[in-house]
């Protein structure tokens, strides 16, 4: 299939972090505009998104006003949502991340508890993120795939373009559309509160 990527304005340097947030922002609508071109080229006969990081900002409120907008059939050809490392405040997550199981057949959210970008966004914002662990980020109608368990990055921050054993899952995802519970590289876990989970195995 084709690949199409949206790159924002990312400073690329941890001092500019509050500028980045910003940036992200106004980016939002270059976004919509992107999205909303491929939902409505007819040739694209099945589309997967992956959002990573702070770009999952922009998606979650992108994704909610294209659906106001053009209605759920306008996203009848999502199969995948995947969403690594979000650096999204875990509550606004929680509260808008419901958007993702009403126009793609399956989304999936990465997490890790030695991702250090993340752990440090969480200590900045004085709120943990979305992508990170602990807590572990339960949504209903997303799976959540937590990776802590194999060799990451320095910052344990891009695994999903590193890590040979998140790169097999995302394969597998996007090739069988099996859920998480058929996919062999995954073990269910459990929260204390008994909420269901996976891990990839090392």
């Amino acid at each position: 299939g084709e690949t199409a990527f949206f790159s924002w304005a990312s400073r690329g340097d941890v001092k500019a972090y509050v500028a980045d947030g910003a940036t992200i922002r106004a980016s939002e609508l270059h976004l919509q505009e992107f999205i909303t071109t491929i939902l409505d080229n007819p040739a694209a006969e099945r589309i997967d998104i992956l959002a990573h990081s702070m770009g999952n900002q922009a998606l979650l409120g992108v994704m909610e006003r294209i659906r106001q907008k053009k209605g759920a059939a306008a996203f009848n050809r999502i199969a995948n949502i995947i969403l690594a490392a979000p650096d999204v405040d875990i509550d606004e997550f929680r509260q808008l991340a419901s958007v993702y199981p009403s126009v793609a057949r399956r989304t999936t959210l990465y997490i890790s508890s030695k991702d250090l970008a993340l752990k440090s966004s969480g200590i900045v914002n004085d709120n943990p993120r979305a992508g990170f662990t602990p807590p572990v980020t339960i949504v209903p109608g997303i799976d959540t795939v937590e990776v802590s368990d194999i060799d990451l990055t320095v910052l344990g921050h891009g695994y999903f373009a590193e890590a040979s054993a998140v790169l097999y899952d995302m394969f597998d995802l996007s090739k069988s559309n099996r859920g998480s519970e058929q996919r062999v590289r995954l073990a269910p876990k459990r929260t204390p509160d008994n909420r269901e989970y996976w891990a990839i195995r090392p």
